[in-house]
């Protein structure tokens, strides 16, 4: 294209043949995105970002909301760090943005990851590390369940109920069917669906 190949000489950069090379054409693009200071594939993170951080705040929030409005001194049970199930990527993972904000409200933070623990004790020392989902629960003022791992699919939900100070639980991955929680005598949290045996001041988390 002559407007295109103008360009491309004023930047001394390589002519291409439209046919073969056409700008829609990732590759093609590069030296004449780097040219001009565009980074293909990188327009709107920052609203990604932002949204992302916007999200993972508010269900911070509804934590504390679900947690009769203050974590002070509150014990918090924690199954799941990773960004999703069968990796131990931490990268963009909800749980380094909710995590350090309920510990700034107060909390105490008991963990689990099948797959991330060494990394992540490098990335937030603050939390308290467990062996198993029952060392963790135990004693703990709330369940949250921030990574779907097929491991906390099967746990034991009478055990968990007995270990924890108060039967609540957060499902922030819908892990848990409401009906299958509210029959083991659990207030039940999810998103998007009615909260189950619930204190009348918890909400659903939409």
């Amino acid at each position: 294209m002559l407007v295109c190949n103008n360009v491309a000489c004023l930047l001394r950069l390589p002519r291409r043949n439209i046919t073969r090379d056409p700008p829609w054409n990732k590759q093609a693009a590069l030296p004449f995105s780097a040219a001009i200071g565009l980074r293909i594939g990188g327009w709107g993170d920052a609203d990604r970002d932002d949204r992302n951080e916007a999200r993972e705040r508010r269900m911070a929030d509804k934590i504390a909301t679900a947690c009769s409005g203050s974590l002070a001194g509150k014990s918090l049970a924690v199954l799941g760090l990773t960004f999703k199930p069968n990796t131990d990527d931490m990268r963009d993972a909800p749980s380094l943005e909710i995590l350090p904000r309920l510990i700034a409200a107060g909390a105490r933070i008991r963990v689990l990851d099948p797959e991330c623990m060494d990394e992540a004790k490098k990335l937030m020392p603050e939390l308290v590390y467990c062996r198993d989902a029952y060392q963790t629960t135990e004693g703990a003022d709330a369940l949250i369940l921030l990574t779907e791992w097929n491991e906390f699919r099967g746990l034991d939900l009478g055990r968990v109920r007995d270990l924890l100070a108060s039967p609540l639980v957060i499902d922030l991955r819908n892990i848990y069917q409401p009906q299958e929680m509210a029959a083991a005598g659990f207030s039940y949290l999810s998103i998007g669906r009615p909260a189950q045996r619930a204190q009348p001041e918890l909400r659903a988390l939409a």
